[in-house]
């Protein structure tokens, strides 16, 4: 085997770092056009059919629901500042924002009720939540209550695997400016969920993104609904995962609505 020198060996190092801050830049670059990466999966939903259905929803006109769809879609601060915090998070600049048609949805949905209360299941780095955040930060009124179980090395649920990063709490990614409006419960559901709804009293908007087992989903739908304010709004993420959320709706005579993967019921 052939002995490689230390010189040498020094010498490849300085090309990969070079390397590294090139890309680096390259990424930048990407980043700073009012999120290109964002705005590319964002188009590929049918927004027309989007609007028009959370139009009929929310009872807001189209325009509105548009309106807020550009207001988060163009906010190139929010998109920077939780790029920023999940590179830090993992100590490299290859991580990806990864926030999708949905998120968009959600912070439509938040701007448009402006709602007192949300309680979310599920949170991992933070997406969802940061997004409702920012919208309750532009409301300048509500308050999410966010539960999760944060979970460290390999887990696997139906093949999909979730890790946080080491040393890294739920939600790492919320820029430390929105947090004011938030409250984080860490540990499982199950042992949460129902006595944050006792003292909170009633939610205005309930999103489940935990476990999604069939089990699981219909408990929490189960439990939430009874805290749910008249005319409040149940969402839910991978609707199309198991039957719970079409079976939650059925039995309790309950219109669903669909967009995308999210399943949406208003009370």
């Amino acid at each position: 085997m052939k002995k490689v020198e230390t010189s040498e060996l020094n010498e490849r190092a300085s090309v990969l770092a070079l390397f590294c801050r090139y890309l680096h830049g390259i990424s930048t670059i990407i980043r700073d056009f009012d999120g290109l990466r964002i705005y590319l999966k964002i188009n590929k939903l049918n927004k027309k059919e989007c609007f028009e259905k959370l139009s009929l929803l929310l009872g807001v006109p189209s325009k509105d629901i548009q309106l807020y769809w550009d207001e988060i879609q163009k906010n190139s601060k929010f998109f920077k500042d939780t790029h920023r915090l999940g590179e830090l998070a993992i100590g490299n600049y290859y991580y990806d924002n990864g926030f999708l048609p949905f998120h968009n949805i959600l912070y439509i949905i938040v701007r448009s009720t402006k709602p007192k209360n949300i309680v979310e299941t599920g949170c991992y780095v933070g997406h969802s939540s940061a997004t409702i955040l920012e919208a309750i930060n532009k409301n300048d009124f509500g308050h999410l209550y966010t539960i999760d179980l944060p979970l460290y090395g390999e887990t696997v649920e139906d093949g999909m695997t979730y890790t946080l990063p080491n040393n890294q709490r739920s939600g790492y990614i919320i820029p430390f400016y929105l947090r004011k409006n938030w409250t984080l419960l860490e540990g499982k559901a199950e042992d949460l969920l129902e006595s944050l709804l006792k003292k909170i009293k009633k939610t205005d908007i309930f999103f489940h993104d935990s476990l999604h087992t069939y089990n699981h989903m219909l408990w929490e739908f189960k439990t939430v609904w009874p805290y749910l304010e008249n005319h409040g709004i149940l969402i839910s993420d991978d609707v199309s995962w198991n039957d719970a959320f079409k079976d939650f709706s059925m039995k309790n005579k309950i219109k669903p609505h669909y967009i995308k993967n999210l399943g949406i019921l208003y009370k």
